[in-house]
């Protein structure tokens, strides 16, 4: 309820929105295209005097229908559990982080199997794991967690915070999590956010003929010191242009979170408009082999991490936000691959 009230106030207070009498009138177009309650115009900003047309937008309950036509129940595994994602990939010759070790509950797998029941044990297993890093840094992550939920960097620093150890320590031994090498990002990148990785989501649509096309691509920064990039933790996130591979005039942060236009990084105060994201060519190439390796995931959005010497590979998504694509890219229903895709899986001609 909370949540509804954030948003119904950044409506309310946005001086972008339109007039009041023109919100109800595309509100009803909406409603009758999609036939639901259009709560997509609220939540992809759609009231916005710069929104031309709402209607190029699709509704929820359309794109919840889209995912479940794009997605096989038995293969999507491949890519919500974080551990076999490194295996697979790993051994397909696409670039992923470094695994490190993985554990089981109460057991840590690093080649052999070590108990990390007790404080002491896991604190050992995490020295001599920071001592096989470059970066003197070990990120750890839930193998079944989304939008960054449950995510942990651990330094040297941290072995030093007895309080913090334990926390993390009785975290862990009731989860399964993969222990990953923290990645070091292109200068260019960490300029504008130094605090986190920040990712490219990119989509890929697998075609009948079993030919992978990447559809659009936005850049999601972290924000307020977090070391997690996701939108749904306050980030941003500035489209792409999918021809030139540069950063577009204007990045967004969703509805619950003000749903505020950002000319600048907030933190950095650098200006997106046409910077250049580094290797984005390169980042294309590499989601394309990577949908290629689990072809009936028909439609996916990877999560590309851009180091000085390329891009790599950090996760996919079945069930991505397509909201957030949609804003960076201008509606949907624009994309003339994607418009077919709306047509052929879910009836959306108009």
């Amino acid at each position: 309820m909370e949540n509804v009230a954030t948003k119904l106030r950044a409506f309310w207070s946005d001086p972008e929105r339109k007039p009041l009498l023109q919100i109800g009138y595309e509100l009803a177009h909406a409603a009758w295209q999609e036939r639901e309650l259009p709560m997509h115009y609220f939540s992809r900003c759609l009231y916005r005097r710069s929104v031309g047309n709402p209607l190029d937008y699709s509704g929820n309950r359309r794109i919840n229908r889209l995912h479940r036509a794009m997605t096989s129940a038995s293969d999507n595994q491949m890519l919500d559990d974080k551990l076999f994602f490194q295996l697979l990939f790993g051994q397909a010759g696409i670039r992923v982080p470094r695994l490190l070790g993985y554990n089981c509950g109460a057991t840590y797998h690093d080649g052999v199997a070590i108990s990390i029941a007790n404080i002491e044990s896991f604190e050992q297993v995490v020295r001599a794991t920071l001592a096989k890093t470059t970066e003197g840094c070990i990120f750890v992550k839930l193998r079944h967690g989304t939008h960054g939920d449950g995510a942990i960097r651990i330094t040297a620093e941290t072995l030093e915070d007895n309080l913090r150890m334990q926390t993390i320590h009785q975290s862990l031994i009731r989860n399964s999590c993969v222990f990953q090498e923290t990645l070091s990002q292109h200068p260019a990148i960490s300029a504008i956010y130094p605090h986190c990785i920040n990712t490219v989501r990119m989509d890929t649509f697998v075609h009948d003929d079993g030919r992978v096309e990447p559809l659009s691509a936005f850049m999601r920064f972290g924000s307020d010191g977090r070391y997690v990039d996701n939108s749904c933790a306050g980030g941003c996130f500035v489209g792409i242009d999918f021809q030139t591979g540069r950063l577009k005039t204007k990045g967004n942060r969703l509805l619950e979170f003000g749903g505020h236009t950002l000319e600048a990084h907030p933190f950095s105060g650098v200006r997106f408009e046409g910077i250049q994201v580094p290797h984005f060519e390169e980042a294309k190439a590499l989601v394309t082999r990577a949908a290629a390796v689990t072809p009936t995931n028909r439609l996916v959005g990877w999560d590309v991490a851009i180091q000085a010497d390329g891009p790599t590979l950090i996760e996919g998504n079945t069930w991505y936000h397509m909201g957030g694509q949609e804003i960076a890219y201008g509606g949907y229903r624009r994309h003339p691959t994607f418009a077919k895709i709306l047509d052929q899986f879910t009836g959306a001609r108009r």
